[in-house]
């Protein structure tokens, strides 16, 4: 989720890990998923506008969360109530009240 810079970066380390698959991508920007498709040579896989119609459309094992540091605790707890894995680029939260959510 987030196919910004750091997001990008993530999709280009995953591909080294034999294991790993990308199966969906998730970002409101066109540009930034357009991008992220074509330099992940990810073609085929689904793209969301929505991170929630994400979890809702996709079996996932786990998402990892690279999306703007103010998002990162709202995209987080729509993860965490689909009862999936996840890994979320730091900071986890900008705010300590955040962090108690």
């Amino acid at each position: 989720m987030g196919s910004g810079s750091m997001g990008r970066e993530h999709i280009a380390n995953l591909r080294h890990i034999d294991d790993a698959s990308i199966v969906a991508i998730a970002d409101p920007n066109p540009y930034s998923r357009t991008h992220a498709i074509q330099e992940g040579r990810l073609n085929g896989v689904p793209e969301f506008e929505d991170h929630r119609e994400m979890l809702d459309a996709v079996d996932l094992d786990a998402v990892l969360i690279a999306t703007p540091n103010d998002t990162h605790v709202d995209v987080l707890l729509d993860v965490i109530a689909a009862d999936v894995h996840v890994l979320v680029e730091k900071p986890l939260c900008t705010t300590v009240a955040d962090c108690h959510r």
